[in-house]
């Protein structure tokens, strides 16, 4: 293993020691106090009608759809299904490591694919939009997308 591959493993390793904190209420054990309000979004961006649709997960593993305009001002949202704590966990450990292994994506078209992961208790704020292309930069945001929907659709289905 390289320099780099192991900076990158001590410093995910220490971002979930940060937030496998116990949390006082209802969040998956990988969500410390401080990161109640985090907030996982994915989706569409039509740039045509300046509309984003898709999904937003919360620190309580509630999963919901929604629409929002080009404010990102939220039009509409339902929510649809709750993760189990391993499957949010995994999915969060997943999104971390995604984002650090491509720092900024931004391959803007006519419509786009988003993710974006946002904490306000710390000021984070991360958000990859690809377009239709299969880029090497989006793969990694592309498979997380498919693992957050696959497990959206489990749990649906229960």
């Amino acid at each position: 293993m390289n320099n780099k591959s192991t900076f990158f493993i001590n410093i995910f390793i220490i971002f979930s020691l940060v937030l496998c904190s116990a949390c006082k209420t209802n969040c998956p054990y990988c969500i410390g106090e401080k990161h109640k309000a985090l907030e996982i979004r994915w989706g569409k961006l039509i740039k045509t009608s300046s509309l984003e649709y898709g999904y937003v997960l919360d620190s309580y593993g509630n999963v919901s759809d929604f629409t929002s305009d080009s404010n990102l001002n939220i039009i509409n949202k339902q929510k649809i299904a709750v993760f189990k704590d391993s499957s949010y966990c995994r999915l969060l450990v997943q999104a971390y490591k995604v984002i650090m292994q491509t720092q900024v994506l931004n391959e803007p078209g006519d419509t786009c694919s988003f993710f974006e992961l946002k904490d306000p208790s710390t000021d984070y704020f991360k958000r990859g939009i690809w377009n239709k292309y299969n880029t090497v930069n989006s793969l990694g945001f592309r498979t997380l997308c498919d693992s957050l929907n696959a497990a959206v659709e489990i749990s649906v289905a229960h």
